[in-house]
């Protein structure tokens, strides 16, 4: 990593984890291991992504466009026993090292007034990349996907889980064995094409900084 250039930091954090113990807490925190690995694999980060303190998983990144997509397949990761929140940020490192905890710096000092920000706001996100309309937009979009996807009843997040893929009506019935009316039900109720349009719209932008 370069101290004189900015980097981006996902820091996420898992909600309620101190009402998890035992046999619960440990199950999913084997998932929550093997989806960071996963990850790390597939996205590349610059540093992590890492578990640390026992319930933050934190990682650099070069470009923001992978962020989004990180922090909602964490969260697949802890449901349905709990949710995630996170906070995106853009801005310089503090020192280089290979543990992330070690780093600090500007990014990590702003990306945990953040956190705790929305956790006394009880938000799902927050988003600090360096344009304010950028952040604004961002912030109202996360939001509104979370709160939609949050109030899905488990078959109605399992369809549009199914959508997001690219199946078609009749294909997820088929999948999940129910009736095509089921499945329109379902989409229509839980708001999925709502949701799946929120996140490619996010996507968007992040692609586009």
């Amino acid at each position: 990593m370069n101290l004189s250039k900015p980097y981006y930091l996902l820091l996420t954090d898992v909600k309620g984890s101190t009402r998890l113990a035992g046999a619960a807490w440990e199950r999913l925190m084997k998932r929550l291991k093997v989806e960071v690995a996963d990850l790390t694999d597939r996205y590349k980060p610059a540093l992590g992504l890492s578990l640390n303190y026992g319930d933050e998983v934190t990682g650099f990144f070069e470009k923001p466009a992978d962020l989004y997509a990180i922090a909602l397949a964490l969260g697949e990761a802890v449901y349905p026993e709990t949710l995630i929140r996170f906070v995106a940020v853009k801005g310089m490192i503090g020192a280089t090292s290979q543990n992330i905890t070690e780093v600090g710096g500007p990014v990590f000092k702003k990306a945990s007034a953040l956190m705790e920000r929305i956790k006394k706001e009880r938000r799902y996100s927050r988003w600090f990349l360096g344009v304010s309309q950028v952040d604004r937009a961002l912030d109202a979009l996360s939001e509104s996907a979370h709160f939609v996807r949050s109030s899905m009843t488990s078959y109605q997040r399992d369809v549009y889980l199914l959508l997001k893929e690219g199946l078609n009506q009749s294909q997820i019935a088929e999948r999940l064995g129910k009736q095509p009316q089921s499945v329109s039900d379902a989409v229509k109720r839980g708001g999925a094409e709502r949701v799946i349009e929120c996140e490619e719209a996010i996507q968007t932008v992040l692609k586009m900084l």
